[in-house]
């Protein structure tokens, strides 16, 4: 098992979904390297399996208000995907700390038999289950429409610790 912290949340991979490589991308060194000359803000994980590869961005709104500007945030996650395909290339060239991770991840993208997932884990402070999948269902429909480029809607996920999310993670407050 390996468990990484983001937003106050603790993201636990266990073994038995067979991860090939569990990365926390934002804040990697070989990320910062990218930056010299243009400011790339990265998602907060990217995973990969045989058959997958998984970019989480992670948003903890939990006691906070989440942000009334819905739009901007969602271009801005669309965005971060796009900046860690390109990270991953660069970081895929000159790594000196995590070459086979990033040489995993750039091969899997090319990969036409790879299944390629963006998951959204927004936390919030939801009264009920059946608010938490409302909420989940109108950011999902908008991320969707702005990732059409990369990945069909099946694959573009709004997750909480209300509804679940991804099989081999378990997320905890």
């Amino acid at each position: 098992m390996i468990t990484l912290t983001e937003s106050r949340l603790q993201f636990t991979f266990d073994n038995t979904a067979v991860w090939q490589v569990i990365m926390k991308v934002d804040g990697h060194v070989d990320q910062k390297k990218t930056q010299v000359l243009q400011r790339y803000k990265t998602v907060d994980f990217t995973c990969g399996r045989q058959d997958e590869i998984l970019f989480i961005e992670v948003k903890n709104y939990s006691g906070h208000t989440a942000p009334a500007n819905t739009e901007r945030l969602l271009n801005d996650i669309a965005s971060k995907v796009k900046d860690t395909i390109s990270c991953s290339i660069a970081a895929n060239i000159n790594s000196t700390t995590d070459h086979i991770n990033w040489n995993y991840l750039v091969t899997q993208l090319s990969n036409q038999n790879v299944t390629i997932k963006v998951v959204f884990w927004m936390e919030d402070t939801y009264p009920n289950v059946l608010r938490a999948k409302a909420g989940a269902n109108i950011y999902g429909n908008q991320l969707k429409r702005k990732l059409t480029w990369l990945t069909s809607g099946n694959n573009v996920m709004v997750a909480n610790t209300h509804i679940g999310g991804i099989p081999g993670l378990v997320v905890t407050l």
